[in-house]
């Protein structure tokens, strides 16, 4: 994800970290199993390269139209 930010300037990229970070369970609540989550609204559970990509993709159109 992180080699993306050069792609996707317009996307901001954080990575929480399983029982280290703990500011995103008020937002998002607890999360059993990885999960991508782009631009604070898409879900991504399949973390295939093809499925974070086109993820970011999605996004960048998103907020062109915005």
């Amino acid at each position: 994800m992180k080699s993306l930010e050069k792609d996707y300037p317009d996307i901001e990229v954080r990575v929480y970290e399983a029982g280290v970070d703990t500011e995103y369970i008020p937002k998002y609540g607890m999360v059993s199993s990885s999960v991508l989550i782009v631009n604070e609204s898409e879900v991504v559970s399949d973390l295939s390269k093809t499925s974070i990509r086109k993820a970011f993709q999605t996004a960048a159109n998103s907020a062109k139209r915005a």
